[in-house]
């Protein structure tokens, strides 16, 4: 097909499909084959896909889109390697989804493998279901419930307004989370952060000892961060903390090493532990000093009595 095709009704496509213009179907679509529009394509109802889709425009889908074969949706403008042409798609996975244009759902969008958007924006109005792993370098806006089964990363904006549940895991700012959640950047949070420190989920409990003894082996540093960054503001910003490697000597159970990226972590909110015990023995020492002042000025004022 040379021009625009609007189909009203049903339409099923068993074999491969080049369309090299815009395709507008306000009926369900169901390709069991390959299927190729140069245009922008607007679904007016259910798409369902088996096989390989290449789209070289945006993808509009005003009913639920559900992908059991791969989507490669293109921006117009070319791929990903910056020459002004259109890349040639491949479809390497067969579950896969690769979104550089725009991708707009006003159902559910089900995927049973792995989706990347790398350039355009994506607006879910209703539910997604990823079951691979989900990478979304541009914004994403998802106005129902996200459900990710594997990692999400997320370069760009993200805005969910109901509930996102993930079983792998998250990075923001990064293609290669090493925790559930990993943010290269800082967090913001108006409550604060809570960890759960129930005595029903601890075993061998035991009380921290010589606690003062462990807080003065501690050093505190100002510093500024080594970052590849322009941002003046984060190279000259004076910060406040530890070292890893000496607390790794002091009180390793607050410290984390990355294998993979061979960095050290503290946990921060756990120091505290070690602090309260320091106090408590500090305030050993000090009642203890004070009880023999205290003595000591008995046997002043008794010397001076027999005076």
């Amino acid at each position: 097909v040379d021009k625009n095709l609007v189909v009203e009704e049903v339409v099923t496509v068993r074999g491969d499909t080049t369309l090299e213009s815009d395709l507008t179907i306000n009926k369900n679509l169901k390709v069991e084959g390959t299927t190729t529009v140069d245009g922008s394509t607007i679904f007016g109802s259910n798409l369902d896909v088996t096989n390989d889709v290449d789209i070289g425009g945006d993808l509009r889908v005003g009913g639920e889109l559900r992908v059991d074969g791969g989507i490669v949706i293109r921006n117009t403008g070319g791929g990903n390697d910056g020459d002004g042409d259109d890349d040639e798609s491949t479809f390497n996975d067969p579950n896969l989804v690769n979104i550089q244009g725009g991708l707009t759902v006003d159902g559910t969008l089900t995927v049973s493998d792995d989706v990347f958007f790398n350039g355009g924006i994506a607006t879910i109005n209703s539910d997604t279901n990823i079951f691979g792993a989900l990478s979304v370098s541009a914004d994403a806006e998802v106005d129902q419930n996200l459900l990710v089964k594997g990692t999400a990363t997320v370069m760009g904006n993200t805005k969910l307004e109901s509930d996102v549940n993930i079983d792998g895991s998250v990075g923001i700012g990064t293609d290669e989370p090493t925790q559930r959640l990993h943010v290269v950047g800082s967090i913001f949070a108006t409550t604060g952060f809570i960890t759960e420190s129930d005595s029903r989920v601890k075993n061998n409990v035991v009380l921290i000892e010589n606690g003062l003894e462990k807080v003065r082996r501690l050093n505190g540093y100002t510093y500024t961060l080594k970052v590849e960054d322009e941002d003046e503001e984060k190279i000259s910003k004076k910060r406040m903390g530890v070292i890893a490697q000496e607390l790794l000597e002091v009180i390793p159970e607050v410290v984390d090493y990355d294998s993979k990226n061979d960095r050290y972590s503290i946990a921060y909110g756990n120091i505290v532990g070690v602090l309260i015990e320091g106090i408590k023995d500090l305030s050993d020492e000090v009642r203890s000093l004070h009880k023999g002042m205290k003595d000591l000025q008995k046997e002043v004022d008794a010397l001076n009595g027999t005076k």
